[in-house]
């Protein structure tokens, strides 16, 4: 079957590209997949990465993200303004909309499809009229995602705010979600949500995976001990992760263990991320080409979401590892996670640090935790497994 796919993110091996990566990889034995997404500089070998399974790979070019210098009242000025006139929800927001709605015109003109999938809601605007099959591919639920930064904020005027832009993700999924022929995510959770927006829409789960054969177990011990948070920091679950943990459970593991090392592995950190580094423990990598050797040097991998939905990628990669994981349970939702047996669950900063220092005190439990975790993925998540439950609703939509 040709197959389009339209996203925000560019499908790529690390980021929040992974999901498409890794299907569109498993798949282009058997189908043409053409892919429209938006890209930036430091894309390049990304799309290199992804020629060899794509038939077409067009992109929209978007400038390196840089915080323009202004002063308070200019960005309360301009969030207010958001929050009061306008309807939409930020995200995918983007001056270039208008050349990649153009290019996605182009691409379907010039070729029919039998299936056109779009990743997340905000994107389906640049869906013209098409007698292709629609799929809708919500990674994660961004109503949800919105409703918790709602339910945590504190001060009524960023209540309101993130109220406001809860509705409105609200109000743009139930407007986009029924004018797809089929809508996948990665969770039961996440389907459960879907059908709460809209009752009649058609909703099958497919969940992310990993590849076993790039992640596989380091043979080398930590050489000292740190803890690893890997994951995209333009992602605002991520950044809100990385700071609870500094500031709230970070300080609770240091009390006994002094020597720790900490290291947030990831693109994009915005400057209260970059500002940690004046800590001489902690470690901002900022973009790299391979996370494997962080991984490798960490004696636990800490995922303390509190907001988020779908599979999270940093767990199936820190299992593919073999990596003992400490996680809040959101962190671990939709995932066959067993407290104790493949990872270690904690919501509250003080439980989460007594688990942190208990895998820190013990390499054997570390090792176990890590053993159950890569036989959970190999025998469940790798990409194999879900591109083929992916090729079955690609046969389900072309019937």
């Amino acid at each position: 079957m040709k197959i389009l796919v339209i996203v925000e993110r560019l499908p790529s091996r690390i980021g929040g590209g992974i999901r498409q990566w890794g299907l569109i990889r498993e798949l282009s034995c058997r189908h043409e997949f053409s892919v429209v997404s938006y890209a930036y500089p430091v894309d390049a070998q990304r799309m290199d990465d992804l020629r060899p399974f794509v038939q077409r790979l067009e992109t929209v070019s978007l400038p390196q993200p840089v915080m323009p210098q202004r002063s308070a009242w200019y960005w309360r000025a301009n969030a207010w303004t958001h929050t009061l006139l306008d309807s939409s929800p930020r995200r995918g927001r983007y001056p270039e909309s208008a050349a990649f709605r153009a290019r996605v015109r182009e691409v379907i003109e010039g070729q029919r499809f039998d299936i056109i999938q779009v990743h997340q809601a905000y994107m389906a605007r640049f869906l013209p009229e098409t007698d292709a099959a629609t799929l809708l591919d919500m990674q994660d639920i961004l109503s949800a995602y919105e409703q918790l930064v709602y339910q945590k904020k504190a001060k009524w005027t960023e209540r309101f705010a993130a109220w406001a832009e809860w509705k409105k993700t609200l109000a743009l999924e139930r407007r986009t979600i029924p004018g797809f022929d089929l809508c996948t995510t990665a969770t039961e959770e996440d389907r459960t949500r879907v059908l709460r927006v809209c009752p009649e829409a058609r909703v099958s789960v497919i969940p992310n995976g990993v590849d076993t054969r790039y992640f596989r177990p380091s043979t080398e011990p930590p050489s000292s001990p740190s803890l690893v948070f890997v994951g995209s920091m333009d992602y605002a679950a991520n950044v809100d992760a990385v700071l609870h943990f500094y500031h709230a459970i970070l300080p609770l593991v240091r009390a006994r263990e002094p020597g720790i090392r900490f290291y947030v592995v990831g693109y994009g950190p915005p400057p209260e991320v970059l500002a940690l580094k004046n800590d001489p423990s902690v470690v901002v990598t900022g973009l790299v080409s391979d996370v494997r050797p962080y991984l490798a040097q960490a004696a636990v991998v800490v995922v303390p979401l509190r907001l988020g939905s779908g599979i999270r990628n940093k767990i199936l990669e820190a299992w593919a590892s073999s990596k003992a994981i400490v996680s809040t349970n959101l962190g671990a939702e939709g995932l066959p996670v067993r407290h104790g047996e493949n990872i270690l669950l904690a919501d509250e900063p003080e439980e989460f640090a007594e688990c942190v220092l208990d895998l820190l005190g013990s390499p054997r439990k570390c090792m176990q935790l890590g053993e159950a975790g890569r036989a959970m993925v190999e025998a469940s998540y790798s990409w194999p497994i879900m591109a083929a439950k992916m090729d079955a609703i690609y046969d389900e939509l072309a019937l």
